[in-house]
C-alpha cells in the first residue's frame, strides 16, 4: 500500500475513523500527512513558513508606513478643501511626502524580506 487512495481504504477496512468519525478519503490521508510533517518540522499552528521575525518586522514598518501617508493624504485633501484659493503648494508638497513616506515603508518591506 503505497498509494493515499490505499492508504484511505485500509483504514476504511480496519474500521478506523477520523476525529470527527467520517471515513478517509486520499485527500484526508494527504492534509494529515501535511500536516503531521509540519509539526514535525518545528511548525507550529498559525506560522506562515517562510516568515521570519525580520520579514515580519518589514511587514509592520510597511504598514505603518502606509497609515502615515493615509493621514498625510487626509491632511493635504483637508488642505485643499479649507485652504485659501489658488493655494496648492502644500497640498502638493504633502502629496510628495506621502509619496516618500510610502516608498520608505516599501523599502523596507523588501530589504527585510531578505530581496
Amino acid at each position: 500500500m503505497t498509494t493515499l487512495q490505499g492508504i484511505a481504504e485500509a483504514l476504511n477496512a480496519r474500521g478506523i475513523r477520523t476525529a470527527r468519525g467520517r471515513m478517509w478519503y486520499a485527500s484526508t490521508v494527504r492534509n494529515l500527512l501535511v500536516r503531521a510533517d509540519r509539526v514535525e518540522g518545528g511548525e507550529g499552528r498559525g506560522v506562515t513558513e517562510g516568515k521570519g521575525i525580520p520579514e515580519r518586522l518589514g511587514n509592520v514598518v510597511y504598514w505603518l508606513c502606509t497609515g502615515v501617508t493615509v493621514l498625510v493624504v487626509v491632511s493635504a485633501i483637508a488642505n485643499d478643501i479649507n485652504g485659501p484659493p489658488g493655494d496648492r503648494g502644500f497640498t502638493i508638497l504633502y502629496l510628495v511626502l506621502a509619496f516618500v513616506v510610502w516608498l520608505i515603508g516599501r523599502a523596507a518591506r523588501y530589504i527585510m524580506a531578505g530581496r
